[in-house]
């Protein structure tokens, strides 16, 4: 049991990484359409909109394991 919980958490960090690294990737495309410091600021608002979503995800299912676990 232990393992598989291991196994689901190292999961769920990939696939974490996954989606923040793939969100970076999306805005600083968007960026790179955007005029110079405009840009900047309007992805740097982005990636910030995005990691209070993400770390509030964690929690919930960080809760959700917590209490799944005898």
């Amino acid at each position: 049991m232990c393992n598989y919980l291991l196994t689901s958490s190292k999961r769920l960090f990939y696939f974490s990484l996954f989606t923040t690294t793939a969100i970076i990737f999306q805005v600083s495309l968007y960026a790179q359409t955007a005029d110079g410091n405009n840009g900047l600021a309007q992805a740097n608002a982005m990636v910030r909109g995005y990691y209070e979503t993400d770390v509030q995800l964690m929690y919930a299912i960080g809760a959700i394991m917590g209490l799944s676990e005898p």
